[in-house]
């Protein structure tokens, strides 16, 4: 039986993010793709990362997973 927290820890991120699970292609940056994103209210994934990096290394299966559910 799901405890009230185990019940909470699930859906909170569905009702805090339900854009996560639409995701949309990756485009390169420009200043006026950003602009245009920013305008029509739609949420915004930078993904910034150094090869050397230990933590950027970690999140990139995230961002990875993330940004393919919508393909």
């Amino acid at each position: 039986m799901l405890s009230r927290r185990s019940l909470l820890l699930a859906v909170i991120p569905i009702v805090l993010f339900p854009t996560l699970s639409h995701a949309a292609e990756a485009v390169p940056f420009t200043k006026e793709q950003f602009a245009a994103t920013q305008d029509a209210g739609k949420p915004i994934l930078i993904d910034i990362a150094a090869s050397w990096c230990p933590t950027c290394r970690a999140q990139a299966p995230i961002i990875g997973d993330l940004t393919s559910r919508g393909s």
